[in-house]
């Protein structure tokens, strides 16, 4: 009697297949396969561009609750000290490099 292989993986498992199921034609086949699905998924997401609606950020909006307070304020200060970059708008920020 032969043992029969699984494999788990967060509480799920499963039988392995036995040697020599995966071929280097399968293999070759499913890349392949895997490579078409990802092209098509891609020509799709560049082909449809969503219109663009910018619009100025809510600043204070964006700062999370679960902060204590002082750590919001220093937050949206921090926000407010580059708030042009949350203009809304398109564009090149020509003054100081933020690194």
């Amino acid at each position: 009697m032969t043992a029969i292989s699984t494999m788990s993986w967060d509480n799920i498992s499963t039988q392995c297949g036995k040697k020599g199921f995966w071929s280097e034609e399968k293999l070759a086949h499913l890349l392949l396969m895997s490579n078409l699905e990802l092209s098509e998924v891609d020509f799709d997401r560049r082909s449809n561009i969503l219109p663009a609606a910018y619009k100025k950020a809510d600043l204070p909006s964006c700062i999370p609750r679960h902060l204590a307070p002082e750590e919001q304020e220093g937050l949206l200060g921090l926000l407010e000290k580059f708030e042009e970059l949350f203009e809304g708008c398109l564009g090149l920020m020509l003054e100081n490099l933020i690194h």
